[in-house]
């Protein structure tokens, strides 16, 4: 994250220069607003790298409001996001120190209400995704805002590139031209506005952007306090008179058993938006990339043939796999105990998270898979062997992935923003076997390549597909005779009232 920060902050200091002496201002003017943009939705976006403290558990400490409130803008002040914004604000003023040095006061002090203007606004939307998250309706009402952030920039991307080419920009200034309003009065327009207006003229700008501190601070302190005395939010249930009870599901060619547990794990699942977003982006931006106009596609040359289409769909689904693989238990949270006074072998269990898990990326690689050799041009042969290389390493993972939910145990809170889905240990290993996955699967080409042997690919990845199946066999078994030893442990972790990130 580090070196990303400095690596972005030198095209910040470089815009910023550029704009201030090719007589180009409104770039500063982007610029802020990519500021503040990114600082806002960035840690909603990718809150599994921040540091995971929740502030509803220090409010049981015996401190002072202001003391909490502090320590509150001071660790949303500490996200790599928000340092990373930081950075990039500094770039910006060592930029206007060296070109314009008269502004470089004001800019110092129009950055650092900016800055404050930031935390507040992203602390008080942090608390607000919490709430959502604390009630099942809010969780699935935040699935949709969640894949529109995430879509948006990829839309822009697209959408913008395919216009440039037709030729057709010029529709956007009427559009362009009526968004000027409403710059003036945001964040970042007030702060550029003051700093780059005469003095007879930024007062105005000046009192919005102290407004808005002021508003944030206002927002901030009410939600704050509601937290302090102790708010607690809770599912909303209605009273009914009737109780109906629905029949489980029935999957033909397994017993009932195994199919409640995979409807279980199914209807646990459409609770987690961050695991729903998470498996919908890359079929939603393989939409873009196949079927764009233009430079979208020109972009990914694989995108041209339906096995390139294949093989980079599944690569992506795969690194995908360790947020449900290697913690199966991490959902259960207090169920754990239940599976253990249940009369079920936990061999059945656990073959039932992973049936359950595997046949999500599974439908969704077939259905990928299907439309793209109805649209793209297909090579049979190859598509053939990626399929069953897809699956060889879809059970390897799950193998893998349920020593680590074994060994590593970690309790996963949907409540909290900040809750990771795996351990780092879990992390590390996922990422060791997947550079293990893909140097043989280089090596496996490379020989293919220099022998001269086109059928190479398909018999290594049956032969990969007959040992993930034994591998998963015996990993099984060692993971069944691990929980069943350290059954005390693995309880304690999941029912834990406090977790780590």
């Amino acid at each position: 994250m580090g070196g990303f920060a400095l690596l972005t902050s030198t095209g910040f200091f470089f815009g910023a220069t550029a704009a201030l002496n090719q007589g180009i201002p409104w770039l500063m003017n982007v610029l802020l607003w990519v500021v503040f943009v990114i600082w806002q939705f960035g840690p909603v976006l990718f809150e599994g790298y921040s540091p995971g403290l929740s502030f509803r558990e220090v409010a049981r400490y015996p401190i002072r409001f202001p003391v909490y409130s502090f320590l509150n803008c001071l660790y949303g002040l500490s996200d790599p996001v928000a340092i990373t914004c930081v950075v990039w604000l500094f770039a910006m003023w060592l930029a206007i120190m060296m070109q314009k040095p008269a502004w470089a006061p004001l800019a110092a002090v129009l950055f650092l209400i900016f800055i404050v203007l930031n935390v507040l606004c992203n602390r008080v939307i942090i608390g607000l995704l919490e709430r959502f998250q604390s009630t099942r309706r809010g969780r699935e009402m935040m699935i949709v805002i969640f894949l529109i952030l995430m879509l948006i920039p990829q839309l822009f991307q697209f959408v913008g590139r395919d216009l440039e080419r037709a030729g057709k920009l010029g529709r956007l200034k009427p559009i362009l031209t009526a968004l000027l309003p409403v710059n003036r009065v945001s964040p970042p327009g007030a702060t550029f506005e003051t700093l780059t207006l005469s003095a007879s003229e930024k007062l105005m700008p000046l009192a919005i952007l102290l407004a808005y501190t002021a508003i944030a601070l206002l927002l901030f302190l009410r939600q704050s306090r509601k937290v302090y005395q102790g708010e607690i939010y809770a599912e909303g249930y209605a009273a009914r008179r009737e109780l109906k009870v629905d029949p489980g599901w029935s999957l033909p060619g397994i017993d009932l058993t195994i199919s409640a547990i995979v409807e279980k794990e199914m209807r646990y699942l459409r609770q987690n938006l961050r695991m729903l977003v998470a498996l919908a982006y890359p079929a939603i931006i393989l939409i873009f990339i196949v079927f764009g106009r233009g430079g979208a596609r020109q972009m990914f040359p694989l995108a041209h043939s339906a096995s390139g289409v294949l093989c980079g769909f599944g690569a992506i689904m795969l690194l995908g796999v360790p947020n449900m693989a290697y913690n199966i238990f991490g959902f259960d949270n207090e169920g754990f105990g239940r599976w253990l006074l249940a009369p079920l072998p936990l061999r059945k269990v656990i073959f039932g998270k992973n049936l359950a898990h595997a046949s999500i990326f599974a439908g969704m690689y077939l259905l990928v898979g299907m439309i793209v050799c109805a649209a793209l041009k297909v090579a049979w042969v190859s598509v053939i062997t990626i399929t069953i290389a897809f699956f060889a390493i879809l059970v390897l993972q799950f193998a893998v992935g349920n020593v680590c939910s074994a060994q590593w145990p970690k309790k996963v809170e949907l409540t909290r923003m900040n809750s990771r889905f795996v351990s780092t240990a879990g992390v590390y290993t996922s990422l060791l076997v997947s550079l293990v996955i893909g140097v043989i699967c280089a090596l496996v080409m490379a020989a293919s390549k220099f022998l001269e042997l086109d059928a190479l690919p398909l018999l290594a990845s049956v032969i990969g597909a007959a040992i993930a199946l034994l591998v998963y066999h015996l990993l099984l078994n060692r993971t069944v005779h691990h929980v069943y030893e350290h059954l005390e442990n693995i309880e304690r972790i999941l029912s834990s009232l406090t977790t780590t990130a």
